[in-house]
């Protein structure tokens, strides 16, 4: 077969294979008629009610949405951060919150507050 040209080599395997087809039948062979698939969508998902707190595998519990009280809290912690011209950035970090949630707040409450204060040179923090 090798050597030979491709098309040759698929004749030779397709009379192969019609042979062997005849002497299945002529044997009593018989094809076998299969079921035809039949698709069933999956159950519908049972998930629970989204409630305040939920817990995790392991046992801490997260807030699925935000506390206002926290978030005054947290509102007048960074309005006094802003008075003494800490960057954003800083002050998400010594609030030890992330800056997703820091500037979520600053946009809820339409808090003006400039991502970098003017004059860098001078450091607030020791940073």
């Amino acid at each position: 077969m090798i050597g030979e040209n491709v098309p040759d080599q698929h004749k030779l395997n397709a009379a192969r294979l019609a042979a062997q087809i005849d002497q299945y039948f002529s044997a009593g062979g018989q094809a076998k008629v299969l079921e035809p698939f039949k698709f069933e969508p999956r159950p519908p998902r049972n998930e629970p009610a989204p409630s305040v707190k939920r817990s995790r595998p392991n046992g801490a519990e997260f807030r699925r949405y935000n506390d206002e009280s926290s978030d005054r809290v947290l509102l007048e912690r960074i309005t006094a951060m802003r008075d003494l011209g800490v960057s954003q950035w800083t002050s998400a970090k010594r609030l030890g919150i992330s800056r997703t949630r820091q500037t979520r707040l600053i946009e809820t409450y339409n808090l003006d507050y400039p991502k970098q204060r003017s004059g860098c040179g001078k450091k607030v923090f020791g940073h």
